[in-house]
């Protein structure tokens, strides 16, 4: 177990959003069962597959929707005790299966046309499509149908009986009682006609070829593709309930939030700042929930530790001390009342997501955190064809069996190398060869070839490395390449003809040292000697200091010395590419500096180490920030860090920009958080991925 500070602050908190995530579920879940939403959703779908409207309207007095839900098989699953709940769902149910939901429609469809219900094809077919049928007011029955002979095509010398005066032997017959039905004859709308009637189409034409086929073999096919409607509208109907309750759990987690005075900014910095809270509250976690998602038990059991979490020392509950912050004398202080409206509107936003989220989250994170070392990696290279190299997949990291493993894809697919925006052959195309070509070693301005350039080598720097050795000598003719490790670090130098560049790996999930390096985020005097020019993020530094001297070692050697420098990584990468710029101003090797290019850096230093580096790197460096990135907000500026610049913010179209960074991700991303954070926040995820940086910065490269 390694004691990481900042995992330690997100399972303390994180343990809180469970808690109250919890009890606002299991509130949210009452209103459901005492209103009947589900009820009321399902009455509105069916009233939208019956009628094609949007929505059920007060009364709801249509014939088709009065006898669909009077109908037996309706009748017989709605429980008695709706009576006593809301008005507008009595009599409906809160599911139905496929198959009711296809045989009741098709009940009422004969019988809108023949006065009783006759389970056949042929029936369901006059009803829906009426102009085919022969001239006459009687309704056309096969005798085939009756006589059981299987064909259902209507032989053309038969006269037609009249559906009241099927024989004993027909399905209707069968079916139904001689005595008079008890129910109304409904009019089906024009709408279920139309559907239905495109259904029957479907079905004559899958058999137009073929003799012989059964009335009940098309009419199975019929049902089967109700029943395919009836699903899809079902689908539907679970997403509007799902975002239904979203919004009350919304709702109900602000009220949990402002009636205890959950601070989520206030919760972090006590737990920053107070080793014994994280300690307890990770703890209490650990015991509890080792990572089970699904034991109900331990639920319920860190639902009664509230007390526990209370007695941590942590903001919770309001004291009058609390109230005194908000003013100074008689001043009101404005910015300390929108930084705990702000913390409170994100306590209700995580209690949104639900207590199913943050139990599995909060899983994840004690596994990470209770695991060890992971073992090395294993020698070996797949080979292929006759570049000696096997086609590695952007952004990916190959084993020595020659497994390729994506960023963007989970553990249980990682091996399914479709998920990347690059194709698999990436680095074997003939355009690679075609980069260092258009590279500028000297750039009098911002190039987009160099930074598409750039990119693809901190795309490369994931791999182990024969792997990186081989594609920099097959792709770009560079050999003079030196792969440095340390302290689970690593990156790489490479001399090409007309210039140098020094490459940093960012984080991979699957090495703690990495992870380690992101969560150490106390920041500390830089440089330790001498007059500090500010202070930087501890863990980059530590990560950077493992492979400098190295570097430094490549860069002396006479293939490299002298040539233009480019730095660059991605990620943890791109924060050590940072600090290594300021570690070559102390050892004055910038001279031949040429470029910072990183992609998907988060906060390095804080603003008086932003304000020394600054004009050291002075329009040579390019911070790219990929449309919802998350990565590239933390640290947040709240624990005293600030960005380098120049941003270069892509969106999500793939066009750059330089300027108004925080200005036009806010307009791009306000309102679909709004609408549907879930989906967003897997964007903040995905767009860090290294691919979907190189993809958007070749395009702007060939344009």
């Amino acid at each position: 177990m390694f004691g990481s500070t900042f995992l330690d602050v997100l399972i303390g908190l994180f343990t809180i959003y469970l808690v109250v995530s919890i009890a606002c579920s299991a509130f949210a879940e009452y209103l459901a069962g005492l209103l009947r939403w589900r009820a009321a959703m399902f009455r509105d779908t069916i009233y939208n597959l019956l009628t094609g409207q949007a929505m059920a309207p007060k009364g709801c007095e249509l014939s088709i929707v009065q006898s669909f839900q009077n109908h037996s098989l309706i009748r017989s699953i709605v429980s008695q005790k709706n009576k006593r709940c809301a008005k507008k769902t009595v009599g409906w149910p809160s599911y139905l299966s496929p198959q009711t939901f296809s045989r009741v429609v098709m009940d009422l469809v004969s019988l809108s046309r023949h006065g009783r219900p006759m389970h056949s094809f042929w029936s369901i077919r006059s009803a829906v499509i009426p102009k085919e049928l022969s001239a006459g007011t009687t309704d056309y029955v096969p005798t085939a149908i009756h006589s059981g002979t299987g064909n259902s095509n209507p032989p053309q010398q038969e006269q037609a009986q009249p559906t009241g005066q099927v024989s004993n032997g027909g399905v209707a017959a069968d079916s139904l009682s001689n005595q008079p039905p008890p129910y109304s004859v409904p009019e089906i709308s024009e709408h279920l006609r139309s559907v239905l009637g495109g259904f029957v189409r479907e079905v004559d034409a899958a058999f137009a070829n073929v003799s012989g086929v059964s009335d009940q073999r098309k009419l199975a096919m019929l049902h089967d593709k109700v029943e395919q409607w009836f699903e899809e509208a079902m689908a539907r109907t679970a997403g509007w309930y799902k975002r239904h309750v979203q919004g009350w759990l919304l709702v109900l987690g602000l009220i949990a939030a402002v009636l205890l005075n959950l601070d989520t900014i206030a919760i972090m910095r006590t737990l920053y700042e107070s080793p014994t809270a994280r300690t307890a509250l990770a703890a209490m976690v650990h015991s509890t929930a080792p990572g089970d998602a699904g034991n109900a038990v331990q639920v319920h059991q860190l639902v009664n530790q509230w007390s526990t979490i209370a007695a941590t020392g942590l903001p919770v509950g309001w004291k009058a001390v609390d109230f005194g912050r908000f003013v100074n004398g008689p001043t009101i202080r404005f910015w300390t009342i929108i930084s705990k409206l702000l913390g409170l509107l994100m306590t209700a936003f995580a209690v949104s997501l639900g207590a199913p989220f943050w139990f599995d989250t909060l899983g994840k994170l004690i596994n990470i955190r209770n695991a060890g070392d992971k073992p090395p990696p294993r020698g070996g290279l797949e080979h292929n064809g006759d570049t000696g190299i096997a086609p590695i997949m952007p952004g990916s990291r190959s084993g020595g069996s020659g497994v390729i493993v994506s960023p963007d894809t989970s553990p249980a697919t990682q091996s399914n190398a479709s998920s990347s925006v690059l194709p698999s052959n990436y680095w074997t195309l003939p355009a690679r060869h075609q980069d260092i070509q258009r590279f500028v070693p000297k750039p009098a301005r911002y190039e987009p070839a160099n930074s598409a350039f750039m990119a693809r080598a901190s795309m490369l720097a994931y791999q182990n490395e024969p792997t990186l050795t081989k594609t920099l000598a097959a792709a770009w003719g560079i050999t003079d390449v030196k792969v440095v490790s340390a302290a689970g670090q690593m990156g790489f130098a490479a001399a090409a003809d007309l210039f140098t560049m020094v490459v940093f790996r960012g984080t991979v999930l699957d090495d703690l040292n990495t992870i380690i390096a992101d969560a150490e985020i106390a920041l500390e005097p830089y440089p330790d000697t001498g007059q500090p020019v500010g202070r930087v993020h501890c863990g980059f530094r530590a990560a950077m200091d493992a492979l400098k001297e190295k570097l430094d070692e490549f860069l002396a050697l006479p293939a490299a010395a002298g040539k233009p420098l480019f730095i660059t990584g991605h990620s943890l990468g791109a924060a050590m590419a940072t600090l290594y710029v300021a570690h070559c101003w102390r050892q004055n090797k910038l001279a031949n500096f040429q470029g910072l290019y990183t992609f998907g850096s988060p906060r390095v230093g804080d603003g008086t180490f932003v304000t020394f580096l600054d004009p050291l790197i002075q329009n040579k460096s390019y911070r790219f920030v990929n449309d919802q990135d998350v990565v590239t907000r933390v640290p947040p500026p709240e624990l005293g860090y600030a960005h380098v610049r120049q941003v270069m913010y892509l969106d999500a179209q793939g066009c750059l920009d330089n300027s108004n960074e925080n200005w036009i991700r806010f307009l791009n991303t306000a309102v679909e958080t709004l609408d549907n954070y879930h989906t967003e926040l897997q964007s903040l995820i995905k767009d860090h991925s290294i691919d979907r940086y190189v993809a958007k910065l070749d395009r702007l490269a060939a344009e």
